[in-house]
């Protein structure tokens, strides 16, 4: 069984920012059968290196992490990017996947009442995500934070679903 709940490494990936996980994330275990339960945890966000940093992301939600990393809130465009990234990836899988939505926020960094929260953005990249997804990928949707408590008992409960039956 994999519990990804932080895959942010894939969008990273796709838009050739620092914390990029290489071309592989999302797909080993998918391929061998391997049960999975993914959450978007920092798919919603990047961090572009000094290099790569494009004049719009200066008007763009950011968030000064450390003296090496800015966290930028991804576009429209860009959350939609990576959101078929991680649906090409989770088709290929040949056992089961779950995936979990946390609509309240998907980390500390950008929950409900903070700077980061953007509904509608996240939106877009679920509604991108459940569009591309093979119909037996479950998507569950839940009206709480990433971080919390409930969350944790969704995963746990999911887990159960999928190694009980």
């Amino acid at each position: 069984m994999v519990i990804d709940l932080a895959p942010g490494g894939v969008g990273e990936e796709v838009l050739g920012f620092t914390r990029a996980d290489g071309p592989t994330r999302l797909g080993p275990a998918g391929k061998r059968g391997i049960p999975e339960i993914i959450a978007p945890s920092g798919v919603n966000w990047g961090s572009p290196s000094k290099r790569d940093y494009k004049p719009e992301y200066k008007l763009w939600k950011k968030y000064d992490y450390d003296a090496a990393r800015t966290f930028i809130r991804l576009s429209k465009d860009e959350m939609m990017m990576v959101a078929d990234s991680v649906a090409r990836k989770l088709n290929k899988a040949l056992g089961p996947v779950k995936v979990l939505i946390p609509l309240g926020g998907w980390s500390s960094l950008d929950r409900r009442g903070t700077d980061f929260y953007s509904a509608g953005l996240d939106k877009a990249f679920v509604h991108e995500l459940k569009k591309q997804l093979k119909p037996d990928i479950e998507v569950r949707e839940m009206d709480i934070d990433l971080d919390t408590p409930g969350f944790a008992r969704a995963i746990v409960d999911a887990f159960n679903e999928i190694t009980v039956s």
